[in-house]
């Protein structure tokens, strides 16, 4: 999974050698624009094991007839030296730019000026973006301090404190992580086609809802994404020619052909523009709950999308298991809101299980393809003040 883990520091430094020498990108300024030009964002902090091999397979998808449809850019932060932006074509690498001494890849402004250089450099009718990097969907980023730890129910506190883990929704770097709404903000309402998250429970209705006016697609996950991140040789023409459900496919079946813990998927494609109806649908359902969320009816059986060694204890759902655990009173309000999720996302599949036969097994009985966060009152001293003010819960009114 994208999860952290030792770093192969020779192998790294190889690759960081091998993109130092790629020679530098000199565009023919006579070509007109491409079709579409997408850009790679990759934090490559604790997943350095991963990035070249993603990269040698970026390289071999784009043939000289890609090449000439489209570009492909790749910013890599090189942590505690130099960060590069990359041109991918006709089955090799161009270094476009390099800032010495490093970008802080966390940071939105990073994001927004790597966007706009990109962009203003490889104009296009089309752009995408994909985020490689860490991900924990809407998890906010929260000042050092004690949390209740997941008690024997599996999802609220038996009064038991432990130090508080300090976490963010995505691109980690030594200094801090980004959060969703700073993500959003960085990134031009409508700019690009499709957003696409390389990284772990990034599909969640929050992070959802922060993006409905960014972009009209978006392909993530609601579990966690194994650390070998999607099949890049076979995905890569289908994001750039805009086959977003067959890149989904593809990359479920990549995954479900794999045997043990390797056997681990989940992932949807959501069509933003119809998202606030889902909002909506699950508004009504929050407003005519007949069931409390700290009660036992409520909890017994709910879909978790987290394992216990991400957070510590659970804080992701299933969104349409949860709608379904509320149990509105008027029963029609679920079919609505199923009709607005199935209308809004095109397409979703998954594995029976995260990392089976592991210590820390998830199973997965139910998956409407994306997450969300449940705001139990154990969270009253830690989350739920954040979450009370995000965009999603704003709109839906889950907590009051």
């Amino acid at each position: 999974m994208k999860s952290l883990m030792n770093l192969r520091v020779l192998l790294y430094a190889v690759a960081m050698v091998l993109i130092l020498t790629c020679q530098s990108c000199c565009k023919d300024e006579s070509e007109g624009p491409r079709d579409r030009t997408m850009l790679i964002y990759m934090d490559t902090y604790a997943l350095s094991d991963f990035f070249w091999s993603n990269l040698q397979d970026m390289k071999a998808a784009m043939d000289p007839e890609l090449s000439d449809y489209a570009n492909l850019l790749v910013f890599v932060d090189d942590i505690g030296a130099n960060s590069h932006l990359l041109h991918i074509h006709d089955y090799k690498c161009d270094t476009v730019r390099t800032w010495s001494g490093g970008l802080d890849s966390s940071s939105p402004e990073t994001l927004s000026m790597v966007i706009d250089y990109s962009l203003s450099e490889f104009p296009a009718k089309g752009y995408g973006l994909v985020v490689w990097s860490h991900g924990t969907g809407w998890i906010p980023d929260l000042p050092a301090k004690k949390s209740p730890l997941r008690g024997s129910d599996g999802l609220s506190a038996d009064n038991v404190i432990v130090p508080f883990t300090v976490t963010r929704a995505l691109l980690p770097q030594p200094q801090g992580w980004m959060e969703i709404a700073d993500f959003a903000d960085a990134i031009p309402n409508g700019l690009f086609d499709f957003i696409m998250f390389d990284a772990c429970h990034m599909g969640g209705a929050e992070v959802a809802y922060e993006l409905k006016d960014r972009t009209k697609w978006l392909i993530a996950s609601a579990i966690e994404i194994m650390g070998w991140g999607f099949p890049y040789r076979k995905v890569v023409p289908d994001l750039l020619k805009g086959n977003y459900q067959k890149v989904c496919q593809t990359f479920f079946e990549y995954y479900d052909a794999q045997s043990g813990s390797s056997r681990t998927a989940g992932i949807a494609l959501l069509d933003l523009n119809k998202f606030d109806l889902v909002c909506d649908a699950f508004r009504d359902i929050v407003n005519n709950a007949t069931v409390d969320i700290n009660s036992t009816e409520f909890k017994t059986g709910l879909q978790r999308m987290d394992r216990n060694s991400i957070f510590g204890q659970a804080l992701l759902f299933d969104l349409g298991n949860v709608a379904e655990h509320l149990r509105p009173s008027d029963e029609g309000l679920i079919d609505r809101f199923y009709d607005a999720l199935e209308d809004c996302i095109q397409y979703h599949a998954n594995t029976d299980y995260v990392l089976y036969g592991t210590g820390d097994c998830l199973t997965i009985r139910t998956y409407s393809g994306l997450n969300c966060f449940v705001p139990f009152p154990t969270h009253n001293n830690t989350y739920n003040p954040i979450y009370r003010d995000c965009g999603w819960n704003r709109a839906v009114r889950f907590l009051k």
